[in-house]
């Protein structure tokens, strides 16, 4: 009998060999079987994500449509509220945009009507017709008038 060494471990046998590869190999296939399964899934959630974001990427383009239709019918009822303001006046892509135009507009408004009112007080015009002009015939004899009344029938 031979001596069998404590220390080193006995070696395998071919038998043992076989074992262990086949065993290896069939975690192997499990393992590739379960990468498939587990790429197939996530190329299924791709394809569901992407179809969601296509989904909500024409949501938020009609929203955005509906967004600027209502900023431009806000702006011009805004512009028609106020008298004297022009719809060219009020402008804006969001409310913010128009409030703070329309405020500017109305401000314009207010600054032109105080510069009219202002020159309209400074220019006094009479209302109707001058007054007549009295003749400075008083005092005068009867010969003075007439000679004053002909003078004055030449020059027109």
């Amino acid at each position: 009998m031979e001596p069998q060494n404590v220390l080193s471990p006995s070696a395998p046998t071919t038998d043992q060999k076989a074992d262990d590869a086949a065993a290896r190999e069939a975690r192997h296939a499990v393992d590739y079987a379960g990468l498939q399964a587990a790429l197939a899934s996530r190329d299924n959630r791709i394809a569901e994500l992407e179809t969601a974001l296509n989904g909500l990427q024409e949501q938020a383009a009609g929203m955005a449509a509906s967004h600027r239709q209502a900023v431009t019918a806000y702006a011009r009822l805004a512009s028609a509220a106020v008298p004297g303001i022009l719809p060219e006046m009020v402008t804006g892509e969001t409310i913010e945009e128009v409030d703070a135009s329309l405020a500017r507009a109305r401000s314009l408004i207010e600054r032109v009507r105080e510069e009219i009112e202002a020159g309209l007080t400074h220019e006094a015009v009479p209302a109707g017709a001058p007054p007549r002009q009295t003749a400075p015939v008083t005092g005068f004899t009867a010969a003075e008038k007439i000679r004053y009344a002909v003078s004055r029938a030449g020059r027109r």
